[in-house]
């Protein structure tokens, strides 16, 4: 893995999502580095629009943590809270 960001919270995700109890969840990787750069990249387009990463997109309602300070402190709120910002949990 690239990206020390995703690194630095991949521990916390796999916790997260790996019990028992846990809500369902895809770990996607959005290639290596060139890969993610290109503008074409796959997950860079609709519907994900992902443009920074890490990133964690809650489908059910577009919810999204965006970079490692807000994944590893709002993780758990995401995973079993309601909304409270339609675009970012930031």
């Amino acid at each position: 893995m690239w990206c020390p960001d995703c690194r630095a919270v991949k521990e916390i995700v796999e916790e997260t999502f790996d019990k028992g109890d846990a809500p369902s969840a895809l770990i996607i990787y959005v290639g290596q580095k060139p890969e993610w750069k290109s503008p074409k990249n796959e997950w860079r387009q609709q519907p994900w629009d992902i443009q920074t990463i890490p990133t964690i997109v809650r489908l059910r309602d577009g919810e999204r943590l965006v970079d490692q300070g807000p994944i590893k402190e709002k993780l758990k709120e995401l995973v079993e809270g309601e909304p409270t910002n339609p675009k970012n949990f930031d």
